[in-house]
């Protein structure tokens, strides 16, 4: 386990979606990719959200003052330094930390690819299922099938259970919540056992638990 101490505390910053996100799954969004990384790595961070009806005016004043893609999350380590878009977050995080990024090259353009999947997927859930509704039934049966067997292919091709096979990736965290946002009931034999071996690491299964009691 890699030293975090020069790390954390670190902030998190994303939306306070309000009804925007009603009748979605909690925890929506490409904030809680990083929040697991940072439970899994027993790095504490604070959480600030932004509503969303204040989201134009923050950014106004944030891009005024030096925030470059005036978008969310932003990671800011204690030093002051921020960190912008979830991949390279994920990314910058994974190399500071020592893991979840493989072991050599090879291995890091797998989990790269896979993060890049991830996000198409994403992508697919935001605009075809929450930003549209009427789409949501349609959505469900020709694009999720084709998205999870996608990563079942890179899942079956190690031994598993995670992506790299022993090793959990930062690609494993998106996958996990990909699959908790569609709320995927029924998956393929390799990403079923993905998933119920990931529940079951330590700090994963203590933040659930929390998750549940709130």
């Amino acid at each position: 386990m890699a030293v975090v101490a020069d790390i954390g505390p670190v902030k998190l910053y994303y939306f306070d979606f309000g009804d925007f996100s009603k009748g979605l799954p909690d925890d929506c969004g490409r904030s809680e990719n990083v929040k697991l990384l940072l439970e899994d790595a027993g790095i504490s961070y604070e959480y600030l959200l932004t509503k969303w009806s204040d989201w134009n005016r923050v950014r106004g004043e944030w891009v005024a003052n030096g925030f470059l893609t005036g978008s969310l999350p932003v990671l800011e380590t204690k030093n002051g330094k921020k960190y912008f878009m979830t991949v390279p977050i994920l990314s910058f995080l994974s190399k500071k930390l020592g893991q979840y990024y493989g072991k050599n090259i090879d291995e890091e353009h797998i989990v790269d690819v896979v993060a890049d999947l991830t996000n198409d997927f994403y992508d697919s859930f935001v605009h075809n299922y929450w930003l549209r509704p009427d789409k949501r039934e349609s959505h469900r049966k020709n694009e999720v099938p084709i998205h999870i067997n996608r990563l079942e292919r890179f899942y079956a091709a190690n031994t598993g259970p995670y992506l790299l096979g022993s090793e959990i990736s930062f690609a494993d965290f998106q996958v996990y919540h990909v699959i908790c946002d569609e709320e995927v009931v029924e998956l393929p034999p390799h990403l079923t056992n993905f998933v119920k071996t990931f529940k079951k690491r330590p700090n994963i299964k203590k933040y659930l638990e929390k998750k549940k009691k709130n």
